[in-house]
């Protein structure tokens, strides 16, 4: 499965071929401010029809409990560190004309880059909530679901099949629990599959498809079909960090 997370933007720096823009931003971190760089390159101006493609390097901040030995004055030593910095580096996709920028990376990875550009100026990018009772007036089979927080032990379910959401056991889990994310059948052109949505706004390929473009052409798709119909951005308030399916720990890549 690969995931695509879309966000909406507001405002967004112009990038040039050769000419990578970089921003800065200050984070307190082990007791002190360390400097984060994020720098935008641009790939490809024309990747596809309306479409540039983007390079985006980056540090995410993690808030986590562990432990590293290293060598200080030729004796090993073992620390332990409460918070660290991922780097990062992935491609992402603008759509100018839709306003629209398609991250292809984990959701945290998306979120902490998108969290270190709205704090620069010039940025302004927002991230998506879909309504899932919209997207069961719209569409008219649910071949899987994912719910969280169904009881106090079940953290997380999942069911797949055919015509889910006319099953009791769908409509028991509706009622104690919260969607995650659902997959449904989609069609473009010749090509049947499915996908899936997210509740932050993220698309999910079920298969292969061999191009970069021909996965493009679909995101943009559903984004034009369905989420449009059924999100509104989210960029003023803190959006729930735990909304959603970590995809990247319940799927194998």
């Amino acid at each position: 499965m690969k995931t695509y997370q879309l966000f909406q933007i507001e405002d967004f720096p112009e990038i040039a071929l050769g000419k990578p823009n970089t921003r800065k931003i200050q984070v307190d971190m082990f007791g002190d401010k360390q400097e984060i760089e994020t720098t935008l390159y641009m790939q490809n101006p024309e990747f596809s029809k309306g479409i540039q493609q983007l390079r985006i390097t980056s540090q995410v901040k993690h808030n986590a409990h562990g432990i590293f030995r290293t060598v200080i004055e030729s004796r090993a030593e073992t620390l332990e560190f409460l918070e660290y910095l991922e780097p990062v580096d992935f491609l992402s996709y603008y759509v100018p004309k839709k306003k629209l920028l398609v991250m292809q990376a984990p959701k945290l990875t998306c979120r902490g880059v998108v969290k270190n550009l709205k704090e620069t100026k010039g940025t302004k990018i927002a991230e998506l909530k879909v309504s899932f009772d919209k997207i069961m007036t719209l569409q008219d089979e649910y071949a899987g679901a994912y719910f969280r927080e169904l009881t106090s032990r079940v953290k997380a379910a999942g069911l797949h099949g055919d015509q889910i959401q006319d099953d009791q056991l769908f409509k028991n889990f509706l009622k104690i629990g919260k969607l995650s994310c659902v997959i449904i059948p989609w069609k473009i052109g010749s090509l049947d599959t499915k996908v899936m949505i997210t509740a932050v706004g993220g698309v999910v390929l079920t298969q292969e498809f061999g191009s970069l473009q021909k996965e493009l052409e679909l995101v943009l798709d559903v984004h034009k079909q369905l989420l449009v119909k059924i999100v509104k951005p989210v960029s003023k308030k803190k959006f729930d960090q735990n909304i959603g399916v970590d995809l990247e720990t319940m799927f194998d890549d």
